[in-house]
C-alpha cells in the first residue's frame, strides 16, 4: 500500500488575489491580497492598522499578566482566543471587548465548573474593590481524595490612561469539603480613576493541607468583567435591549407561521 510521507516543503507568496503564509502560529493558511490602491495615507488602511495595534496590544497585555498567576494552567492557544473574542467587537473599546471574556476558561480543558460553585460581588468604594466570595458548593474528592482547596482571586484593573492595568492576586484560608459553605470578603486596593476590571477566580484542591498539583485538581475562570463609566454601561444596557426586541419579533413571527401552518392542515 502506498503511505504518505510528511513533506518538509511549505508555501508562501502570492497567487491571483490570495496570499500563501506559512504560520508558525496559526499554520499555514491564505488570506486576500491587499488592493494596489492601498496606500500607507489611505484613511481606511490607517483605521485598520489603529484597530489591529489596539487589539494585539490588549490581548498581548492580558495574556501575559494571567500566566503570572495561571503558570503552566494557562493552554497555549489562549492568546489566540483573546484575539477572535477581540475582534467580535465592531468599536476600540477596552470594556466592551473584556467584556467578552466574562466566563472564559483559562484552559477549556480543566474548567473550573468542575470543582463546585461559587458567587462573587464585586463593590467599589472609595479606596479599596471590595469582592465578596460565597461558596455554593464544593469540589468533588476525585480520584486524589482531595479534602480541601483554596480560592484565589486575581484582579486587573485599568484608569483612564493608557498605561497598562495594575494587578494583583489574595488567597482564602483553607475550605475543608465537610465544612459549610463559608464567605470571604477581600479588599484590594483602589488605583485613582479605576474605570474597568476584570476578575479570575482559580481553586486549587488540597489533600492534607498540601497541594495537590496537578491540572485536574486545578481550575481558573474570568468570572465578572465591569465597567465604572456609566455611558459605556448605557451602551451595554442598549445592545441588550436591541437584541431581546429583536427575539420578542422572532418569536411573533414564529407563531405566526406556525399558526398559518395548522390553518393550512385544517383547511386541507
Amino acid at each position: 500500500m502506498t503511505k504518505l510521507k510528511p513533506s518538509n516543503i511549505t508555501y508562501s507568496g502570492k497567487m491571483g488575489d490570495r496570499v500563501f503564509v506559512n504560520s508558525k502560529t496559526w499554520g499555514p493558511h491564505t488570506r486576500a491580497a491587499p488592493k494596489k490602491e492601498c496606500r500607507k495615507d489611505d484613511p481606511v488602511l490607517k483605521l485598520q492598522n489603529s484597530r489591529t495595534g489596539f487589539i494585539d496590544g490588549l490581548a498581548s497585555e492580558i495574556n501575559k499578566t494571567i500566566k503570572i498567576y495561571g503558570g503552566r494552567l494557562m493552554y497555549t492557544g489562549f492568546y489566540g482566543k483573546l484575539i477572535t473574542l477581540f475582534r467580535q467587537e465592531p468599536l476600540n473599546n477596552r470594556y466592551l471587548m473584556l467584556l467578552l471574556m466574562k466566563g472564559m476558561e483559562i484552559n477549556p480543558d480543566y474548567p473550573l465548573g468542575k470543582l463546585g460553585a461559587a458567587s462573587v460581588a464585586v463593590k467599589k468604594l472609595k479606596d479599596e474593590i471590595t469582592v465578596n466570595l460565597q461558596v455554593l458548593a464544593h469540589p468533588d474528592s476525585g480520584k486524589h481524595n482531595a479534602n480541601s482547596y483554596f480560592c484565589e482571586l486575581t484582579l486587573l484593573s485599568w484608569d483612564k490612561s493608557k498605561k497598562a492595568a495594575t494587578h494583583s492576586m489574595q488567597k482564602s484560608k483553607l475550605v475543608y469539603l465537610n465544612y459549610g459553605r463559608p464567605e470571604f470578603i477581600f479588599r484590594f486596593l483602589n488605583q485613582k480613576n479605576t474605570t474597568h476590571w476584570l476578575l479570575c477566580l482559580r481553586k486549587r484542591l488540597c489533600k492534607d493541607d498540601n497541594l495537590i498539583g496537578v491540572f485536574v485538581t486545578d481550575g481558573m475562570q474570568i468570572v465578572e468583567v465591569g465597567t465604572f463609566n456609566k455611558k459605556e454601561q448605557a451602551i451595554v444596557d442598549q445592545r441588550r435591549a436591541a437584541k431581546e426586541a429583536e427575539r420578542a419579533v422572532r418569536k411573533v413571527k414564529k407563531e405566526d407561521i406556525n399558526e398559518g401552518g395548522v390553518a393550512a392542515t385544517r383547511f386541507l
